[in-house]
């Protein structure tokens, strides 16, 4: 059935891919932006698929095997976007657009989830998450970072839920 889905996801996406990069390292030092500000960030990650598409245009497809996490809980998409942009640059010497970052969830009825497009909504998905890594980054720096768990769940997982000091951001 995965297969399935996959191919499902892939027939209705428009655009023809030229190249497939699996599993995309991204490394290095990249440029984050928020307000006018520009910071230098160094960050490491892996991209699961990259498709090189036409007229210099890329889609970034995270797979998940259960359902796909909520925007409000995850900057992943927006940023790994930004990374791929800057990396392609330095590393074809071609400028390379997001037209679209999804995650492709196996556990969700509608598997497909757009975080990123290449519209106005796109535009805001990648400030947004430029801004919430620079202020999580600001945060670190101070020594001001409380565990606040999106919902009371991933608490049952953890073997210090007995003795955290978490504040629970939604209320679940």
């Amino acid at each position: 059935g995965l297969g399935e889905v996959v191919f499902a996801a892939e027939a209705g996406r428009p655009s023809a891919v030229r190249e497939r990069l699996l599993e995309y390292e991204l490394s290095g030092e990249f440029a984050i932006s928020t307000g006018g500000e520009t910071r230098t960030v160094r960050l490491r990650g892996k991209a699961d698929r990259v498709d090189l598409l036409e007229e210099g245009r890329f889609r970034l497809i995270d797979y998940k095997n259960g359902s796909a996490p909520k925007p409000a809980q995850t900057i992943q998409l927006p940023i790994y976007a930004v990374c791929v942009r800057q990396q392609l640059r330095r590393t074809r010497g071609e400028d390379w657009e997001p037209a679209e970052a999804a995650y492709l969830a196996f556990g969700d009825r509608k598997p497909f989830h757009v975080a990123v497009d290449d519209g106005p909504k796109g535009v805001e998905a990648l400030a947004d998450g430029q801004r919430r890594l620079l202020d999580a980054i600001d945060q670190i720096e101070r020594g001001s970072f409380p565990p606040r768990p999106f919902s009371k769940r991933i608490c049952g997982y953890c073997p210090y839920a007995s003795v955290c000091r978490k504040d629970y951001v939604d209320g679940e």
